[in-house]
């Protein structure tokens, strides 16, 4: 167990249960703490309540909304939750700068783990 994502706070936001639950619990290795949610509103209100530093989404969601429709809402909300990071995961690998606006990144399938988790080393705070 390392612990170089300390104490980060990771939203993962992805429809298929046992690639969130899987993800969730790989990242918690590293140290970060971890909220899955299955739906776009269920990452929404995950927002609001676990206060991430950081929002996995995966774009295409099953339900009324998806991942583009996640980081409009998470960005119209004021700072800190409207300027939170959010990486698009996907396994779309041409996607238009229009489609892209509002990501912090975007992490193409299959997920690399070990680049993933470097790529969020970025957002662990000193001292948290």
């Amino acid at each position: 167990m390392s612990n170089r994502l300390k104490a980060l706070r990771i939203l993962i936001v992805e429809d298929h249960h046992d690639s969130a639950d899987m993800l969730a619990e790989v990242l918690s290795y590293d140290g970060a703490e971890t909220q899955a949610a299955y739906l776009a509103e269920a990452g929404l209100e995950f927002l609001f309540r676990f206060r991430p530093d950081v929002v996995l989404v995966d774009l295409h969601l099953a339900g009324r909304h998806d991942g583009f429709w996640l980081v409009e809402q998470i960005r119209a909300e004021p700072p800190p939750l409207g300027t939170i990071p959010v990486l698009a995961v996907t396994g779309d690998t041409f996607l238009s700068p229009e489609q892209i606006q509002g990501f912090s990144a975007v992490i193409i399938k299959p997920v690399d783990i070990e680049a993933l988790s470097h790529i969020l080393t970025r957002y662990v705070r000193d001292g948290q």
